[in-house]
């Protein structure tokens, strides 16, 4: 082993003493992914969004039963407005339509008097959905496309029947159920955009991102610190080791800890989470090396630009807590406002986050992410150059 090697191992060695080092570099992101990757999995795909639907059905007739049948057929959970509504468990992205007991029903489907007559009579009949004013988007909209949908779905059938030469009867329309659709509609996305990231894999990420940034911004910060406080870098300076190797140890020592713990994440994110990382593993790899190269560069010069050690401490939370904020790492940039977007990506950890997702939740390649990797090596670039200016100058 070099002097390098030993100036790497002397690093890893000092910031294994400590004794918190363990629980903020594995046991918080882990707590961190579990509870936040639990409460927020899953939700914002609308195929699997779920909405009650209270029905209020003032026909007694046998196409207004049709209708509600079909309904029911999609993501919708009905009730009638009579009966108690009982929410369904394991319902995803949606509610219940009655909300509180003895309350007024969240969202209710009015089928007016007369609407079988007068569908049958070739008469227009609308249909009303009340709703109240603290009924859930994302499940309105569900109920509003079931409606649509059934409401479709009777109308083709009654044409059907009606073009055939045979009275429209409940035979006639339960004979339409037993054949095969006439016609297939698949829809799907377009695009190779397909959900927001959300559960283990928004999660996993944005911790690897949020807390590798802030574990590399406090400890090796400190070690600088307290090496330069403690004239340990001066005294290097006058053993034989030169500046390149004093240089590379540094940020030698500070980028391979910050992989260590993105790659155990990693593994925890794979094994324990279930998150598939995509088709390029060298993708990854290089993303996530390039990203601990540039925040290790960055701790270090805080190190050197701090004084004091408190305040060291503060401004690394603080201003690892703010990048992952705008970055991302705390809610989904793809529903924060334009302006946000745009600043993440002028941060190292809203590229290497954004890469991430694209390689992680919208299975993109290596290509893809290449524009990601590069930005994040310029990053680390001019770090790297501004942390060698910083320690030639403080142990000249």
């Amino acid at each position: 082993m070099g002097v390098t090697g030993h100036l790497i191992r002397q690093f890893w060695i000092v910031c294994f003493r400590e004794k918190s080092t363990l629980f903020w570099m594995f046991i918080m992101p882990v707590v961190y992914i579990f509870i936040f990757g639990s409460a927020f999995r899953g939700g914002n795909d609308p195929s699997r969004s779920w909405a009650g639907l209270a029905v209020e059905n003032r026909d007694d007739g046998f196409l207004s039963q049709r209708l509600i049948a079909s309904i029911g057929s999609e993501n919708v959970i009905l009730d009638s407005l009579n009966s108690v509504f009982s929410p369904v468990s394991g319902i995803s992205g949606g509610d219940s339509a009655s909300g509180r007991p003895g309350s007024e029903p969240v969202r209710t489907l009015i089928i007016p008097a007369g609407f079988t007559d007068s569908l049958l009579r070739g008469e227009k009949v609308h249909l009303a959905l009340r709703k109240r004013h603290d009924s859930n988007l994302e499940a309105e909209q569900t109920a509003v496309m079931a409606v649509r949908k059934a409401s479709f779905r009777l109308l083709a059938d009654a044409a059907e029947a009606a073009a055939s030469g045979k009275k429209v009867t409940p035979g006639v329309l339960s004979g339409l159920d037993g054949r095969s659709p006439r016609v297939t509609v698949q829809t799907s996305y377009a695009g190779r955009h397909r959900v927001v990231p959300s559960g283990f894999n928004r999660q996993v990420p944005a911790n690897i991102v949020q807390f590798g940034m802030i574990f590399l911004f406090v400890y090796a910060g400190s070690f600088i610190h307290e090496e330069r406080r403690k004239g340990v870098l001066k005294r290097i300076r006058t053993a034989p080791v030169g500046f390149r190797q004093l240089f590379l140890s540094k940020l030698a020592g500070a980028s391979t800890l910050g992989m260590l713990q993105a790659g155990l994440l990693l593994l925890i994110g794979r094994f324990a989470f279930g998150v598939y990382y995509g088709a390029s593993l060298p993708g990854l790899v290089l993303l996530v090396a390039a990203y601990c190269v540039c925040v290790a560069a960055m701790g270090l010069c805080l190190g050197f630009a701090v004084e004091d050690h408190d305040k060291l401490i503060g401004v690394a939370i603080v201003s690892g807590l703010f990048m992952a904020a705008v970055s991302g790492c705390w809610w989904p940039l793809e529903i924060a406002p334009a302006w946000m977007q745009k600043a993440a990506l002028a941060l190292p950890s809203g590229i290497a986050l954004r890469g991430l997702h694209l390689l992680i939740s919208y299975g993109r390649g290596f290509g893809d992410v290449v524009p990601h990797i590069a930005g994040l090596a310029g990053f680390g670039a001019g770090c790297a150059f501004l942390l060698s200016r910083l320690l030639n100058k403080k142990t000249d």
